[in-house]
């Protein structure tokens, strides 16, 4: 797709959804982007390199395929469920029981200023148990640089700690 070619050049579009959102986390488009980005990874990395790679996979225990290492996923990371209500809710126009709200200001009234969040997106977790998506998504981003860091790529950091470049290994 475009220069979107492997499972790193789609982990580096992953992030930089993220980072919109990040910078702008009112924004329902960024939240329901950055969803998406963070659950067809795995479509990619599967695609890329997992199916071909026995190796990789006997060490995650029994993925042979794809919908195992879905399965796989629910498991290791039990916000990768939610990810997958936020994508497949935007796209069919069906949340699947998956509740989400923007919500007002938690300050008082008179106190916000700009640059106070005056506006939340978040997620129902649990009955009546609400969190802001940004927490949700960013514990999947957190997971994903962990998966491609112990299963597949080195990295290098910048001065402030973000990564600069992903090589794959082979």
């Amino acid at each position: 797709m475009f220069d979107i070619r492997n499972s790193v050049d789609y982990y580096g579009k992953m992030i930089e959804d993220y980072d919109d959102f990040a910078e702008q986390s009112r924004s329902t488009r960024h939240a329901i982007n950055s969803a998406t980005s963070l659950y067809h990874l795995h479509e990619w990395i599967w695609g890329d390199w997992l199916k071909d790679d026995e190796v990789t996979r006997e060490k995650m225990g029994s993925v042979r395929r794809l919908g195992e290492f879905k399965v796989w996923l629910d498991q290791s990371e039990g916000w990768f469920p939610v990810v997958q209500g936020l994508t497949n809710g935007s796209k069919h126009f069906i949340p699947r029981g998956l509740r989400t709200r923007s919500t007002g200001t938690y300050a008082e009234p008179g106190y916000v200023e700009p640059g106070y969040q005056q506006m939340l997106l978040e997620i129902e977790t649990e009955p009546g148990q609400w969190l802001e998506a940004i927490i949700v998504l960013e514990k999947v981003v957190m997971f994903w640089q962990s998966f491609f860091a112990t299963y597949r790529l080195l990295r290098s950091y910048d001065s402030q700690g973000r990564v600069l470049r992903l090589c794959q290994t082979s």
